[in-house]
């Protein structure tokens, strides 16, 4: 059985707007879900509607399927991307592009659902714990399952289920395995086919879970335990979390890149594009600009000579408090990104070897004009400078 992985990723979200773009330790949140998914599964892919998110996707090397922007949901989504890229897989695995810390055990696990011949679809709960407390347990954010003896689903709920008419509050926990759903979701391809085609029901309505229609219309929902549980992104307070996770578990909040060796640059021969045109910045650095021709995404590697001394802050920031100290202080932070067009750069400069390197991604329509705006900006050198070389390099 071959199961194909698919993540739908928007970039449009009132609470939480560019989500799938912001950097958790160095790298995009959708980078970080689609590592931890492409090693498990046979295959993945990202699904979008966005072509800022498309960009990212192919510069960091993964797999993007662009979609319509009419989708009402992430499983409709998924089944489209599927009808594009999924010929010749079985199941297909519908995982939540905000959550950067899914772990391969929960992926073999709902796989295993599919041992059973009969799952149509498969999804994932966790058991609430005494050391949750109860107000985990009432929290409308966590729906709660009950399952039958063979671990179908009986019902999902935003209220406690089941009730204990018998049993004080604080005992609840204590008396009984109550399930907390984890929106993974797995569906074999005719029934994912079938689900996309039904009308909202009444149950999915009144508590505002998709799962429910699919009940109502008499589907199987398959339930795996996962004793782990993965940490959504829903809000900026969600990513702060993140963040925070991450450093306690010995992640950095900016990409380690390895600077012993000066980075593998391909050659201009394997692309349809012009020699390197030289150019002088203001402040006297050289650079080498590149017409990328047809190239989608563009990567702009800058290495700059220097001594034994470290600094490191993202671009954005970088060019941010440049325009401020320079009279820029009527553009936000928001303006001046979408003003470079600001897709995951990072500056490093290492205290390990004797030259700092910048790499900044953008969409090739947008590379031109992206690097005027860095040569109107930089007026003086940004770091000690002791001679400047570039080279380009395209995903």
């Amino acid at each position: 059985m071959k199961f194909i992985g698919i993540i739908p990723a928007r970039y449009a979200s009132t609470r939480f707007p560019a989500k799938p773009l912001a950097l958790l330790g160095g790298k995009p949140v959708i980078q970080r879900v689609y590592e931890q998914v492409a090693g498990v599964l046979d295959e993945a892919y990202v699904a979008t509607d966005d072509e800022r998110i498309e960009a990212v996707v192919k510069a960091f090397g993964g797999k993007v399927v662009m979609t319509s922007i009419d989708h009402k949901s992430g499983t409709d989504r998924c089944y489209e991307a599927f009808t594009k890229v999924g010929q010749g897989y079985d199941v297909i695995v519908n995982i939540q592009g905000d959550e950067p810390f899914i772990r391969h055990s929960q992926l073999e696990a709902v796989k295993s659902c599919f041992d059973d011949a009969s799952t149509q679809i498969a999804t994932l709960v966790k058991p609430f714990t005494p050391e949750d407390g109860f107000a985990a347990l009432e929290n409308v954010n966590s729906p709660k399952v009950v399952v039958n003896k063979n671990m179908n689903a009986l019902y999902f709920s935003r209220s406690i289920i089941p009730y204990q008419r018998n049993a004080g509050k604080q005992d609840w926990l204590a008396g009984h395995t109550y399930y907390k759903h984890i929106g993974l979701y797995a569906y074999r391809a005719d029934a994912l086919k079938e689900i996309t085609a039904l009308p909202q029901s009444s149950l999915e309505l009144a508590e505002s879970l998709e799962q429910l229609r699919w009940l109502e219309n008499g589907y199987t929902i398959k339930v795996g335990i996962s004793e782990v549980e993965t940490i959504g992104i829903d809000t900026p307070q969600d990513f702060g979390t993140c963040r925070r996770i991450l450093k306690s578990a010995g992640g950095k909040e900016r990409m380690t890149l390895d600077r012993t060796t000066p980075p593998a640059i391909r050659q201009l021969s394997e692309f349809s594009i012009s020699l390197p045109e030289r150019r002088v910045m203001k402040n006297g650095m050289p650079l080498n600009i590149i017409n990328a021709g047809t190239e989608d995404v563009v990567r702009f590697d800058l290495l700059i000579g220097g001594g034994q001394w470290h600094q490191e802050q993202p671009l954005q920031a970088m060019f941010t408090n440049r325009m401020l100290r320079e009279g820029a202080g009527s553009m936000t932070s928001a303006q001046i990104a979408e003003k470079l067009d600001y897709y995951g750069a990072w500056l490093e400069l290492s205290s390990s070897v004797n030259y700092g390197f910048i790499t900044l991604y953008s969409l090739n329509k947008y590379f031109s004009r992206t690097l005027s705006v860095i040569a109107e900006m930089v007026k003086t050198p940004l770091f000690p400078y002791k001679g400047a070389f570039g080279g380009c390099g395209y995903q």
